[in-house]
C-alpha cells in the first residue's frame, strides 16, 4: 500500500453540479474503480471565490479564529486564543471585565467578527456555533451573542442559560463539559445565491468561539463537525 495524489484539470470537466467521473486503480490482475462525484457549477469559477469560505455539499464550514475581517469598539475587542479548542483556535471578547452592549444597539456598538462566504443556492438553513462551554459572568443569565448576514438586524443568541444556578448541578452542563462545547443554533434564509458576509457580535464577555456551520441541508452527524471549506488565495 502507498500514498498517491490525484489532480484535476479543471478546464477539461464538464459544467455542471452533478458530474461524474471515475478513477481506475489496476494492480497486477486485480483492478479498482473508484466513482468520484465532482461539482463544478458553470456560474462561478475557483477564481471568483478565492479568499472565502465556500458552500461544499450542502454546507459551509468556518472555523472561528479565521475571519475575514473584524471591528473593534472602545473597551471591546475580539482576540484570537491560540490551541484553545477541540479544531484549532477559539476567539474571545476581550477584556472579560467589559459591560455588555445593549441588544438595541448591537449593531452600533458591539465587536464585529466578518466572514466572507460564497453559497451556490438560495433558501432556508441552520447557522450552527459551536463554543468552549464556559459559565455566564451575570449570575442567573446565559452569556448571549448576535448574529446578522449581509446589512440585516443581528439577533440575539443566548447559550448556557441556567447552568450558574449550582455549578455542576446542571445536566445541560456536564454534558456540555464532557463534549468540550455547546451548540447554537439559528435558522436564516438566504434570498440569493453567491456572495455574503456572517457577522458575529459580541453582546456579554464570556463567550468563545470555536466554529461556525452554515447547514444548508448537507451537514452530516460527528463529532468534530466538518473540515474547514476555504478557498485560498493563490500565490
Amino acid at each position: 500500500p502507498g500514498d498517491f495524489t490525484v489532480s484535476v484539470d479543471w478546464s477539461r470537466v464538464p459544467r455542471g453540479e452533478d458530474v461524474s467521473g471515475s478513477i481506475l486503480i489496476a494492480e497486477g490482475k486485480a483492478s479498482y474503480k473508484v466513482e468520484v462525484p465532482v461539482f463544478n457549477p458553470p456560474a462561478l469559477r475557483p477564481r471568483d471565490v478565492e479568499g472565502r469560505f465556500v458552500e461544499s455539499g450542502g454546507m459551509v464550514s468556518i472555523l472561528a479564529g479565521h475571519y475575514s475581517r473584524k471591528t473593534d469598539r472602545p473597551g471591546a475587542a475580539w482576540r484570537v486564543i491560540p490551541g484553545l479548542g477541540r479544531t484549532g483556535d477559539s476567539v474571545a471578547a476581550f477584556p472579560t471585565t467589559a459591560p455588555s452592549v445593549d441588544p438595541a444597539r448591537v449593531a452600533s456598538d458591539a465587536p464585529v467578527l466578518e466572514y466572507d462566504i460564497t453559497l451556490f443556492h438560495a433558501g432556508a438553513a441552520v447557522i450552527r456555533t459551536n463554543l468552549i462551554p464556559t459559565q455566564p459572568l451575570r449570575y442567573g443569565a446565559g452569556l448571549r451573542f448576535a448574529v446578522a448576514v449581509d446589512n440585516e438586524a443581528p439577533r440575539l443568541v443566548t447559550i448556557s442559560e441556567g447552568v450558574g444556578d449550582g455549578v455542576g448541578s446542571s445536566r445541560a452542563w456536564q454534558e456540555n463539559v464532557l463534549d468540550n462545547t455547546t451548540t447554537a443554533a439559528t435558522r436564516q434564509t438566504f434570498a440569493s445565491a453567491g456572495a455574503h458576509t456572517l457577522k458575529i457580535y459580541m453582546v456579554d464577555p464570556g463567550v468563545l468561539l470555536e466554529k461556525i456551520v452554515i447547514d444548508a441541508g448537507g451537514l452530516r452527524p460527528s463529532y468534530l463537525g466538518p473540515p474547514e471549506t476555504f478557498v485560498a488565495k493563490k500565490g
